[in-house]
Order: structure tokens, then sequence, then C-alpha cells
């Protein structure tokens, strides 16, 4: 539901499935804010098809009845790699989001883009089209590997144009000034809902419980916690859990349980119980903590 004269945002999510929980906490900041400001949330999807004339579609979902959520599908074709079909797409993508913003009877104040790839050269294109400003925040960690050199000279012009560039570490900062992007980030932080995620009585359980929760991928480090766990676990200690939840949390479309299994096998460990969780939802993963 929309009310009157609150502000509307265009969330640009460079990841994004209400179904499986992917983006999650895109969803969240939203509701968090969904009392001052409406909240529409996009994500634009590429689909590899044969022939251009295929159809760019739309799909729309309300999320709770406060959020818009919309996924955009767009054609990609193998041949072109970039030059002027591929600014026509961008461009009819853009019009068919728009479109779908007047049959909606949305009219734009801020975009926001979550994650500089891709999701702030959308809000850069969107914002050149049709002059509503934009800020960036970046989740991840920042890596320029398989990136065009006509995409990194514009990375400049994003970053430029962007009335707030956010970031959630100090480790950030450093990594995009280590690329040669010095412009002034805000660091707001990665923030959990306290509400949800808080402290309550320690209960008193049969074993010494180690968790983590995480997507597996080298990005996160996670042979480094096996490798202090195998030092635990020739201490020789009785009664040690180590639980690691939601492998698969980024679904790619790849099942890791097989490589992680035999990750921890390698590590041949003796007396430490471990569980592994493919996926655990919010509710499972706070029961969990």
């Amino acid at each position: 539901m929309k009310v009157k004269n609150k502000k509307n945002v265009l969330m640009i999510c460079s990841w994004l499935d209400h179904k499986l929980g992917l983006g999650g906490f895109f969803i969240d900041q939203a509701l968090m804010l969904s009392g001052d400001f409406n909240f529409i949330l996009v994500n634009f999807r590429p689909v590899k098809i044969k022939n251009i004339k295929q159809i760019f579609k739309t799909e729309k979902f309300v999320y709770e009845d406060k959020i818009t959520i919309v996924y955009l599908y767009y054609p990609v074709l193998k041949l072109i790699k970039g030059g002027f079909f591929a600014k026509l797409i961008e461009k009819k993508s853009l019009n068919i989001l728009n479109q779908f913003l007047k049959k909606e009877k949305i009219k734009i104040d801020l975009v926001h883009a979550q994650g500089i790839f891709d999701a702030a050269f959308w809000a850069l294109s969107y914002h050149e089209k049709y002059g509503v400003p934009y800020m960036l925040t970046e989740h991840n960690q920042f890596k320029l590997r398989n990136v065009k050199r006509k995409k990194i000279r514009k990375l400049d012009e994003v970053l430029k144009k962007s009335n707030s560039n956010l970031v959630v570490s100090n480790d950030l900062i450093r990594q995009l000034a280590t690329n040669g992007f010095f412009y002034d980030f805000v660091n707001i932080g990665n923030l959990v809902d306290e509400k949800i995620f808080n402290y309550k009585e320690t209960k008193q359980g049969e074993y010494f419980e180690i968790m983590t929760v995480g997507a597996f991928d080298p990005l996160k480090d996670q042979i480094t916690a096996l490798k202090a766990l195998k030092i635990i676990d020739d201490l020789n200690i009785e009664k040690i859990k180590f639980t690691w939840i939601g492998i698969n949390a980024w679904s790619t479309g790849v099942d890791q349980e097989e490589e992680v299994n035999r990750l921890i096998s390698g590590f041949g460990y003796k007396n430490i119980k471990i569980e592994v969780v493919k996926i655990g939802s919010k509710a499972e993963i706070v029961s969990a903590l």
C-alpha cells in the first residue's frame, strides 16, 4: 500500500530472490523504513536468448502488503558483448521499468543502488535518463576480476555522480582506494536487528558449541576456521560440536555440500562433532544462535 506524502525509493538490488531468501536483508531494510518511505525493489535479470526480438518481461510481487518487488528480465545475446545493441537493450529495459512505475502511479524520488556491480550502473543510467538522484551501498568485497576496462573507466562516473557512497566496512574503503577510487565513502557498518538477534540466558547443553553462519566461498576464508578447529580437535577435548549454517545461502545453483564435506574430511577430525546445514531460514538461525 502506498501512503500519500511519502517519498518513493527505487531500490536496485544486485541480487535478490525473495522466494529463496536471497538478498533478504534488502527487504528487511525496506520494511524497517516503510513507515517513512515507499519502497520499490527491482532486480534486473539477464536471460540468454537466441533472438533479440524475444520479449522483455516483468514480474511483480507485494511483500507483506508493504514492499513492491519487481523482477525485470532482459535479453542477453551471446554475440553481443557491448556497443550499440547492449545500449539499446539497456534503454529498452529502463523504458519498461518506467512504464511499470507509471502504471502503478509511482514517481521515483531517489534511487538506492545496493551494490556497485551491477546495481550502481543501472542507477547511473536511470539518473542520466530521468534525472532522479541516486546513492549506493557496497556490501561485497570489491574486485575487478573479469570486469571489462570500459566498465572500470565508467566506475569513476558512477561514484562521482552518486549523492552518497556508503560502504559496510573500512576494509571496503581500502579495497576501493587500492584500485584508485578515492571518494568520500561513508562507513555505515554492518548492522543486525537487535530485536531478533539478541543475547539470551545461556542454556546448558550436552556440547560446547561453536557455530558459524555463512555461504561457502573463498572470500569468507572458512578454511582458517577449519584449521583452528583442527588445533582444538588435537587437544582431545570431549563434547565439542561445530555447526556451519547456510553453505548454500547464496543460491548460486551449485550444491556446495559435496565440496564442503570433502574439505572437512580432509582435516581428519577425531573428537569434534560437525553438522552442516545447507540453508537456514532467519527463524532457524535465530533459534540456533
